[in-house]
């Protein structure tokens, strides 16, 4: 089935809609790891970096030349209204950076690519509804799914020893980048399976045999994490109904706000208390060692760029600022080496932009999904999905950055909510 137009005001006629197409997959697909570990073969990250320039540089020229119907009408920002909550997280995100960083040339880029994802899901967005973004994604999926079982025949390939078990790996680095990346997608083509039986249709046979690939392959990366958060996010969406059913519609940006805050203050808090019990059951009361370093963090920012963080992605990039959290572990332990990720969303958030900006995320997401049991179900859907693994993800790992799937989808979901808020389509299906 081919993506059907939903027109903005002004398209550029010469534009042709395969080529609009097969832009969006593209995008899509690298946004979900294209090439992953496919690059070592062709030349290693030297060649990923030029693709993924290559990509981020059309993504500018489409958006340019579909934006009116001659050069003075071109235009890479078509404001509206209605996505203001956007436009404020990504003006104060850039602005905030540029004020703080240690590094103003790469801060510039890292911010550049972190709104241009933005503006490309807007303009995603106004030319597709959700099913067409849905298909779109089951698509740039099935490449990496194809690829992903390549590797796991090619001999020592698509695997990797942890702790000593075998792991899968497909095309990735490791296997919890695998597990998050096969829960992800395997959410989405439920999400788009879900649209399917509401219209009364059944997938083809191939669809389903993706689906039991998918599942087959996160089941052997023996991601615990992933499984979690796949399975809330596909449980959710096939138990939600309007009229019956156990889920009913939840204000979602809330839930995010709310449930992120309250699991760190539980984590930092009682987690603690509960070590005997949790030594007992055989468990790790530190999360993996997650707790203690959440503390330095908090520690540090507490006394240090508290509201303004040290600028989006550039934490990690400051050798003062992490030196200053690698004194507190010893010099050979994980804490006392690792050089990237917070392992919390939140925590990441603070080290990026500060309090100033973690305010303003959470404004975005409040505002966006304000009135999201309102719109139609197949909007609904789509932002539940997004949300649900954006949330699970968030709480033991970063999401954010420049052009991640991650952040991708939740510009997608938020750009998808405020649209259908902003103007009531007709009734939802069922």
């Amino acid at each position: 089935m081919s993506p059907a137009d939903s027109r903005p005001h002004a398209p550029l006629k010469r534009t042709s809609p395969v080529a609009r197409h097969a832009i969006v997959l593209l995008v899509f697909l690298f946004a979900l790891g294209f090439p992953g570990r496919l690059a070592d073969l062709a030349g290693g990250s030297r060649l990923s970096m030029l693709m993924q320039y290559a990509v981020f540089a059309l993504q500018i020229v489409f958006m340019l030349i579909t934006s009116g119907d001659d050069l003075m009408e071109m235009k890479v920002i078509d404001l509206k209204r209605e996505y203001t909550p956007m436009y404020l997280l990504l003006g104060v995100f850039f602005v905030l950076s540029m004020l703080v960083t240690h590094d103003h040339g790469a801060q510039f880029i890292s911010c550049l690519r972190f709104s241009v994802t933005g503006l490309f899901a807007l303009w995603v967005v106004n030319w597709y509804d959700v099913k067409h973004i849905l298909l779109f994604t089951v698509r740039a999926q099935a490449i990496i799914v194809a690829l992903c079982l390549v590797f796991m025949f090619l001999p020592g390939s698509g695997w990797a020893t942890v702790d000593g078990a075998r792991c899968f790996v497909g095309i990735f680095p490791g296997k919890n980048v695998c597990g998050a990346q096969l829960a992800f997608g395997l959410t989405m083509q439920v999400a788009l399976m879900r649209l399917y039986w509401a219209e009364g249709r059944q997938p083809g046979v191939l669809f389903y045999a993706m689906l039991l690939c998918q599942l087959v392959m996160l089941l052997l990366t023996r991601a615990m994490g992933s499984l979690i958060s796949a399975g809330l996010p596909i449980a959710a969406l096939l138990l939600m109904h309007e009229k019956r059913g156990v889920l009913r519609r939840i204000p979602l940006g809330w839930m995010y706000v709310l449930g992120s805050v309250g699991f760190l203050i539980f984590a930092l808090n009682l987690m603690p208390l509960l070590e005997p019990l949790l030594t007992a059951l055989g468990k790790d009361a530190t999360l993996t060692g997650r707790i203690p370093m959440w503390q330095e963090h908090i520690s540090n920012m507490l006394t240090s760029h508290t509201f303004t963080g040290y600028g989006f992605g550039m934490f990690w990039e400051n050798t003062e600022a992490v030196a200053v959290f690698h004194a507190a572990f010893d010099e050979n332990s994980w804490a006392g080496t690792m050089t990237t990720g917070a392992h919390n969303e939140l925590i990441e958030l603070w080290l990026d932009v500060g309090l100033i900006g973690m305010g303003v995320y959470f404004v975005m997401l409040i505002l966006a999904f304000r009135r999201v049991w309102e719109a139609p179900t197949e909007t609904y859907l789509f932002c539940l999905a997004v949300l649900l693994g954006v949330f699970i993800k968030g709480l033991t790992e970063r999401t954010h950055s420049t052009a991640s799937y991650w952040t991708l989808y939740l510009f997608l979901a938020c750009a998808l909510a405020l649209k259908a808020r902003a103007t009531p389509p007709p009734a939802a299906i069922r």
